[in-house]
């Protein structure tokens, strides 16, 4: 007796419901333990760590003045600073902030407002900058995250009560 031919296709095994869901399952569990590995292996974020000496390979220098309502307000020393432990955000002497750590890193006004523990919150807020070589201050709106800390920045923060 003959066979009769099949249509083309007809060979080919359809895939279970088990063979779809399968790859999607392992894929998940393999993207959950790779995020709380790295959890693990990344540490705490540059701005909770402590460095170990100021002698790293990456260092700049900002200066910071304050006003609230028209009146100077003294940028503190030691802001990121205490006996056990300086944060790479810090400042040292009034107004002058510093960044040192062991590759370059972006910080914010806003990193170093959080650590001084200064909120703008019910304040309208102007902030200006000047950078190296320039001769004015350019008004750069009113987010302090988006005003990253640089080489020779000068930063002028403004804040008026609402």
């Amino acid at each position: 007796m003959v066979k009769p031919r099949k249509a083309p296709g007809e060979d080919k095994k359809r895939l279970t419901k088990w063979q779809l869901i399968m790859p999607v399952i392992l894929l998940g569990v393999g993207t959950g333990v790779a995020l709380i590995i790295s959890q693990f292996i990344s540490g705490k974020p540059p701005l909770q760590q402590c460095i170990t000496s100021e002698d790293l390979s990456f260092k700049l220098h900002a200066t910071l003045s304050v006003t609230i309502d028209g009146v100077p307000v003294e940028v503190p020393a030691n802001i990121g600073r205490d006996e056990d432990c300086i944060r790479p955000l810090h400042t040292k002497e009034d107004g002058n902030v510093y960044v040192i750590y062991s590759r370059p890193i972006r910080f914010t006004l806003l990193d170093l407002l959080s650590l001084w523990g200064l909120s703008t919150d019910g304040y309208d807020t102007s902030i200006w900058v000047k950078g190296k070589g320039q001769q004015e201050f350019l008004n750069v709106g009113s987010d302090p995250g988006k005003v990253a800390i640089e080489d020779g920045l000068s930063i002028r923060l403004e804040l008026r009560s609402r």
